[in-house]
């Protein structure tokens, strides 16, 4: 009961802190620690430590990680939170990180300038946002052409100036696995940096789940924006799928969407909408053993967490190389082409849902090896790597 009490009243002090526009925390780490950063990121799971074990989003324990990252390093640590207005940095930073790919990041150059003796990093958790807003934008006018609808469009980034952020940055650490997002980067001429998603301990397989699976069943599990995660192909080619069965999973938010395929889900007999999955509770154990494989053809991804999270569950990937994730060892690459994306759903979906038990274990077997590049650990490895590279690299420049 008392711990109750004390997460209702961090919950209340951080809805104060964001009603005043004042969202920061400084000063964590040991007091011997000599060196500053400026983390401008999230602070929810810092300010509220119960979040930390719970993975709605990866963020909620990734941003907790970056902050003993950082402290391992040397660095006591201020986060600023992304909602954040009234509260402005000195120039007394020695290294500033920001989360600045999305609209979240609008704040970055202001920060930057505020900071000039720190070193600035480009925390990208997506692609470069033109041409992620290109990618996302053709895929909402192409809904709107099939369906002869106006469409209105979710996950664009318009609040970045992405050319005042790379003038002002040192370096660029991005989310990827197989090099989509940071070649979408590389006309900067920026050291860029590699890291791993982590996915929540919660996401498990069970040994049992395999003869479980029905190789006809597909799980969508997405965020927001349905449409940008290639929602409305799947339902377009599951209708002409009258033989599998998809299960769609995921907020109920992109507005466009439903008014354009919530009947048609509803009359449709093989597709089912079940609302968002909380990692590791029945309604998603009961899923990732009922399904053979996650499908996503999304736009454009840094990396698609949904499908990492559920290869960790042994689900077979099926997802365009856009989504950030290399399958190459372990499920099927989708085109990149969405003018020939449906189709190509329609075909492989076909193809995967008659694999032999044998070959279906193979796969499998091979995503659960693959899957291991996404764990706490995995995060951890692979941003002191990056951290390190970014800090070596500007010592040889000081010399």
């Amino acid at each position: 009961m008392l711990n109750f009490f004390k997460r209702k009243l961090s919950s209340l002090k951080l809805r104060q802190m964001r009603a005043s526009g004042r969202v920061v925390m400084q000063d964590i780490g040991p007091a011997h620690l000599t060196k500053k950063a400026l983390l401008h990121y999230t602070l929810d799971s810092t300010f509220q430590p119960h979040l930390q074990k719970d993975y709605r989003h990866t963020f909620l324990w990734e941003s907790s990680e970056l902050v003993r990252i950082l402290n391992k390093f040397g660095f006591r640590v201020d986060i600023v939170d992304r909602t954040n207005t009234n509260w402005m940095p000195k120039d007394d930073y020695d290294l500033l990180i920001s989360n600045a790919s999305g609209n979240s990041g609008k704040l970055y150059p202001t920060y930057a300038k505020l900071t000039p003796r720190a070193t600035k990093v480009f925390y990208a958790l997506g692609p470069e946002p033109l041409h992620a807003n290109e990618r996302t934008l053709q895929r909402y006018d192409f809904a709107g052409q099939r369906t002869g609808n106006d469409v209105s469009a979710m996950r664009v980034m318009d609040k970045v100036d992405i050319n005042s952020c790379m003038k002002i940055s040192d370096a660029i650490i991005v989310l990827d696995d197989n090099g989509y997002s940071s070649s979408t980067y590389s006309s900067y001429k920026l050291p860029i940096y590699w890291v791993s998603p982590s996915s929540s301990p919660k996401a498990l397989y069970e040994t049992s789940f395999i003869r479980k699976r029905k190789r006809n069943t597909f799980l969508a599990f997405a965020g927001n924006g349905f449409i940008a995660k290639g929602m409305d192909l799947l339902v377009e080619a599951f209708e002409n799928l009258p033989d599998c069965n998809l299960i769609i999973a995921g907020p109920h938010s992109d507005k466009t969407f439903w008014y354009l395929y919530g009947t048609r889900i509803q009359n449709a007999d093989n597709i089912s909408y079940e609302g968002f999955l909380t990692i590791g509770d029945e309604k998603y154990n009961r899923f990732v053993s009922q399904c053979s494989y996650v499908i996503a053809p999304v736009a454009s991804e840094g990396v698609c967490t949904s499908v990492t999270t559920c290869m960790c569950s042994g689900l077979v990937p099926i997802v365009p190389h856009e989504s950030g994730v290399d399958i190459s060892s372990t499920g099927r690459y989708l085109t990149s082409d969405m003018m020939t994306l449906t189709d190509d759903i329609i075909e492989i979906v076909g193809q995967y849902s008659k694999l032999s038990d044998k070959e279906y274990a193979q796969k499998v077997s091979a995503t659960l090896l693959k899957s291991q590049d996404f764990s706490q650990a995995s995060f951890t490895k692979s941003w002191s790597i990056a951290l390190a590279n970014v800090l070596c690299d500007i010592e040889k420049l000081a010399e």
